[in-house]
């Protein structure tokens, strides 16, 4: 169904093993929309704040030991920073998880805060990892995501939302119409 509806919306050419994308940037574009719009709700969103009031640039080596355990990714500003690897404040972080969220929250001291910058998202799909170079042990969510969660929550951060996109969206988003990905 999903690839005869993207057919129908006019984002796939071709048939069989001869199968394109077309139309990259505006499919890009809907994503972002529907992640913001409804997926993120869909994922169990739950926002935080660390118990103890620590900066958010310590979670990844808090979360190290935890990553495999719990399936987690790092996204959000946080992940964005560290792959672009940024120094600067970082005022959000997303958490993408496998495992129980009230677990991951009780073994990160973290606490339900409606307004909190750390964000418990499940994680979606199979491939939502980072598969490129990692500049941390914690892996992080794919820039699709990283892209998709600055958008949706920090809009305003339009430096880092370029970057993310110059560097690693745009060059996939090129070879998939030019059929080499």
């Amino acid at each position: 169904p999903v690839l005869k509806d993207l057919q129908r919306r006019g984002f796939l050419a071709g048939t069989d093993e001869h199968r394109r994308l077309s139309g990259c940037s505006e499919l890009f574009l809907r994503w972002e929309l529907g992640y913001s719009d409804r997926l993120r709700e869909a994922l169990g969103l739950k926002r935080c704040r660390w118990q103890k009031g620590r900066n958010l640039k310590e979670l990844p080596a808090a979360i190290e030991r935890l990553a495999a355990e719990e399936g987690i990714l790092v996204g959000g500003e946080l992940g964005a920073c560290l792959l672009l690897g940024t120094e600067e404040d970082i005022g959000q972080a997303t958490l993408h998880c496998r495992g129980d969220m009230l677990r991951l929250m009780l073994r990160l001291e973290l606490v339900p805060d409606p307004e909190g910058p750390v964000h418990l998202l499940q994680r979606f799909g199979m491939n939502d990892r980072w598969r490129g170079w990692q500049p941390f042990p914690a892996p992080l969510a794919d820039p699709l995501f990283l892209h998709a969660e600055i958008a949706a929550v920090l809009p305003h951060r339009e430096e880092l939302l370029r970057q993310i996109y110059d560097r690693y969206l745009q060059p996939r988003l090129t070879d998939v119409q030019e059929g080499k990905g």
